[in-house]
């Protein structure tokens, strides 16, 4: 597949408010070391640790140094502001972000941060969501289902299956949810664009 069809299967996803799978786009992917090396070291530093111990609630989800835990879930997410530390703990990743720079070619294009989703229970998921910007989840290991509902419809959903290598791009504002069917460990671009309402770069 080359640049110019993927750029046309993304500007069809936009046009549709839909989505699109790359199958295979980048096999290289992060390992379990890697994603667990990273959640150790976020969970770990010392600076900027916002989770108060006396407001603690095993039941709900906390936040300590960008890494969220959702006890009842099995669920860590960590989240990374896009740095020195993207070549430091996932050198692949700058090959991604790089290649979709080049595949965009938009100056407004911010890709200002990347979601890292950790899942260890294959039963569990987060709720159907929307997010205020477009995004391009890139499956890394396990496999899932991304489901996607329609702007204006939740309930009309479509399914779609990865495994890793795989890569989604998501429209802007498209409400979804990832179904896991084991342990998986995924990294999320999230694309905004100067002038949206939302964009505070």
């Amino acid at each position: 597949m080359d640049l110019d069809e993927i750029k046309n299967n993304i500007n069809k996803s936009r046009e549709n408010n839909s989505v699109y799978v790359f199958k295979q786009l980048f096999t290289d992917c992060p390992s379990w070391e890697q994603f667990i090396n990273h959640l150790n070291y976020e969970y770990n530093k010392i600076e900027n640790n916002y989770l108060n111990p006396d407001e603690y609630d095993e039941t709900k989800e906390t936040y300590k140094n960008g890494v969220v835990l959702y006890p009842t879930k099995d669920l860590f997410v960590s989240v990374r502001v896009n740095g020195e530390e993207s070549s430091k703990f996932f050198p692949q990743s700058d090959k991604v972000l790089q290649f979709f720079k080049e595949v965009l070619n938009d100056e407004k294009a911010n890709f200002n941060q990347i979601f890292l989703n950790f899942v260890t229970n294959e039963k569990n998921k987060i709720h159907m969501h929307a997010d205020p910007r477009e995004t391009i989840f890139w499956l890394c290991q396990g496999s899932a289902t991304f489901v996607v509902g329609e702007p204006n419809n939740w309930e009309n959903i479509k399914k779609y299956e990865l495994n890793a290598g795989d890569i989604l791009f998501a429209a802007y504002g498209l409400p979804h949810y990832v179904e896991s069917h084991s342990p998986r460990a995924a990294m999320v671009l999230s694309i905004n664009y100067k002038g949206y309402e939302n964009d505070e770069n």
